[in-house]
């Protein structure tokens, strides 16, 4: 007697849990929930599910061939489902990175400190502080430290983390070469308000270079734009911006993706970048004479990127090779870094603070 679906006799139905362990697709096999492509079952001897597989893989009866076809061509669509799922859930979790990183890159970028540790009292400099308004309302906190006699100053941008109390050894190197110096805590740092932003930096460095032209009554030309790292790309924006007497920036970058590639090499390439920091872009339109300082030791700011900052600037330009790591490059670098400075301004502002 045959089995109307699969071909196979009852007394063939012992071996579709044996000899064939299940026809998988067969409706006498599954308990009558599929139906069959096709039958043939002129031999009653076996079973004759031509189109179907086991559970094992092996095809039942005749027409093995066609069974195969029908076998790939399932595989094949298994395949094509299990990459559309694969690059779905990874086009999600890609999505979620983003999501993520956007909200986590301010903490990445900006590592402000609120005390004050010193003030240039205990470093044995007169100092006077500076209060000042964004031109969108955010206060911002400074120190003016005057040289007896100088007729320069010196606009200062620091770095991404601490606060204007932790700049000591610069603020002295550039008191040592006859410059007043002027230096500002962003929005968010020290004593000032607000917090920190890419267009944030940008507006605090133009509310202080108004301050020193309009409060102070420097001249364009007697105003010196100095940027440390981060300091670098703020820097850069404003001597784009303005005709300063000369601009320096030391151990800087061509642009937040340069860095970001750098430290982050898979990472960068996968989010969307929350900041850019294009301070080669912005450099090239400064008009005033550009020293870059670099080290091929820095450890967080590529010398590459450095130097791309540095081939971004028009001529009258000049690159000096620092030594030493990052933070500390440059007093490793001395006497040589404050000769550098020195003759820098020499020669592009002539003798005299």
């Amino acid at each position: 007697m045959l089995h109307a679906f699969c071909g196979a006799t009852l007394e063939d139905r012992q071996c579709l849990g044996s000899v064939y362990p299940l026809h998988v697709n067969c409706r006498f096999c599954t308990g009558g929930q599929r139906e069959p492509l096709g039958l043939k079952s002129d031999e009653t001897e076996k079973p004759m599910c031509i189109w179907y597989t086991t559970a094992s893989g092996e095809l039942c009866g005749k027409d093995r061939e066609k069974g195969k076809m029908h076998e790939s061509s399932g595989h094949e669509g298994t395949v094509k489902t299990t990459m559309a799922d694969n690059l779905l859930l990874a086009g999600i979790g890609i999505l979620v990175l983003n999501g993520l990183m956007y909200l986590m890159q301010p903490g990445m970028i900006f590592f402000p400190s609120s005390p004050l540790v010193e003030t240039p009292h205990e470093w044995g400099l007169n100092y006077s502080d500076v209060s000042l308004t964004t031109e969108d309302g955010v206060r911002l906190h400074g120190w003016y430290v005057p040289r007896e006699g100088a007729r320069r100053v010196l606009l200062f941008l620091h770095g991404n983390a601490g606060n204007i109390s932790h700049r000591r050894d610069s603020v002295g190197i550039f008191h040592r070469l006859g410059l007043n110096v002027l230096i500002i805590d962003y929005r968010g740092y020290g004593q000032s308000g607000g917090k920190p932003s890419e267009e944030g930096l940008y507006r605090d460095a133009l509310a202080t270079w108004r301050y020193l032209t309009d409060v102070r009554g420097f001249s364009p030309s007697d105003i010196l734009i100095f940027g440390r790292s981060l300091g670098g790309a703020v820097a850069a924006q404003l001597a784009g911006q303005v005709q300063a007497g000369a601009v320096i920036l030391e151990s800087s970058f061509g642009s937040a993706r340069d860095v970001a590639h750098a430290l982050f090499p898979v990472l960068s390439r996968l989010i969307l970048l929350r900041y850019e920091f294009p301070a080669a872009r912005h450099i090239a339109r400064t008009r005033s004479p550009v020293l870059v300082l670099h080290s091929p030791q820095d450890e967080v700011i590529p010398y590459a990127s450095g130097r791309r900052l540095f081939e971004a600037a028009p001529e009258p330009k000049v690159f000096v090779e620092l030594h030493g790591d990052h933070n500390s490059g440059f007093l490793m670098s001395q006497p040589g870094y404050e000769q550098s400075l020195r003759q820098f301004l020499e020669t592009h502002l002539g003798r005299g603070g």
